[in-house]
């Protein structure tokens, strides 16, 4: 094994902040949309996925509270990938 600080002696350990989640849902012929979800309903669907709960103290609940908090959390549905460069490219300016 390779120590990275050889490979890059100028590394420094970054934390980017969570800024938005997406919970995707395809549906074959469904509509697009994008809409914005309240940061409870964003942690019921964190814990719906969240598989390593059992190896975290308080099973990471507290983690994810926080995580969902801080950022804005959204469902996107779809019925093929075409339309998704619509929904990302549009001029909502969502991700901005």
């Amino acid at each position: 094994m390779i120590p990275h600080r050889l490979l890059n002696p100028d590394f420094a350990p970054l934390e980017p902040k969570v800024t938005d989640i997406i919970f995707p849902q395809f549906t074959h012929d469904a509509e697009p949309g994008l809409h914005e979800i309240s940061p409870a309903r964003s942690s019921l669907y964190l814990l719906r996925s969240h598989v390593n709960a059992r190896n975290l103290q308080g099973h990471g609940v507290s983690a994810m509270a926080a995580i969902v908090k801080q950022c804005r959390s959204f469902t996107l549905s779809y019925g093929s990938f075409d339309d998704l460069p619509h929904i990302f490219n549009s001029d909502s300016r969502l991700f901005t």
